[in-house]
């Protein structure tokens, strides 16, 4: 059994992300209302095709039920206004890193990633990332999430501000 953790995020394709964790089976929406209009804004996300570093942090008040858990694995889905599925083709990211750890105060982000990391961080997931063609719908509000991608390593959440971060190369495809 498991626990899904769904996150508000906005990307280019406009994605929100869950975790699955060890556990019961739930699902938790931060913030706690979806609407179709959430998460309007864009910006290249995590499954953007040129290389990227990226950092999600998590207000703790959002994440409370995950504590105590190991987080094993993430997943995105496409935002209520997506208009078509995503990718139109396979793609196979060469490399796909993610790595946890606690952060600031989300409000005192920096633009300097390594000055919102609290603590160690964790590599819990490495290498070849493949993504089938149009695994991520759309047509749903909210739309159903794409496949999980597995952590190679469990993180336990034992509070505070979670970061996440991830370094992906970019595909082809």
């Amino acid at each position: 059994m498991k626990t899904v953790f769904t996150i508000l995020t906005a990307f280019v394709f406009c994605l929100f992300c869950s975790f699955a964790v060890t556990g019961l089976q739930a699902t938790e929406v931060v913030p706690p209302a979806y609407t179709s209009t959430t998460g309007t804004a864009t910006f290249t996300g995590p499954l953007a095709n040129t290389p990227r570093t990226y950092q999600l942090l998590i207000q703790s008040s959002q994440i409370i039920s995950l504590l105590g858990k190991n987080l094993t694995a993430i997943s995105w889905r496409l935002p209520a206004n997506a208009t078509a599925g995503w990718p139109l083709s396979d793609v196979s990211f060469s490399n796909y890193d993610i790595y946890l750890s606690e952060s600031v105060e989300p409000i005192n982000r920096s633009l300097t990633f390594i000055n919102n990391v609290v603590g160690p961080q964790r590599l819990v997931r490495s290498g070849v990332l493949n993504v089938t063609a149009l695994t991520y719908t759309f047509g749903g509000s909210p739309n159903a999430f794409g496949p999980e991608i597995s952590f190679d390593s469990s993180y336990l959440y034992s509070g505070g501000n979670l970061l996440i971060e991830i370094r992906q190369a970019g595909f082809s495809g």
